[in-house]
């Protein structure tokens, strides 16, 4: 019987230092400024409104669309 992957119960997050390195370490400055202009997903604050994170799921949502687009 085939298995069929599930989605995990509880987000993933990543931090914004672990993201921009995902992304072939991309200085922080150009980050910043993508967020700003919306070329990135924005962060949620599911923690507390000190440190943004990022859902895996997102993040790989927006890779796969930027794949498609270019």
């Amino acid at each position: 019987m085939p298995v069929t992957p599930q989605k995990p119960l509880k987000p993933i997050w990543i931090k914004g230092p672990r993201l921009r390195q995902r992304w072939a370490n991309m200085p922080a400055s150009t980050f910043y400024d993508r967020l700003k202009r919306g070329a990135i997903p924005a962060p949620e604050y599911p923690f507390g409104p000190a440190v943004p994170y990022w859902r895996v799921e997102d993040v790989e949502r927006f890779e796969a669309a930027a794949k498609v687009a270019a």
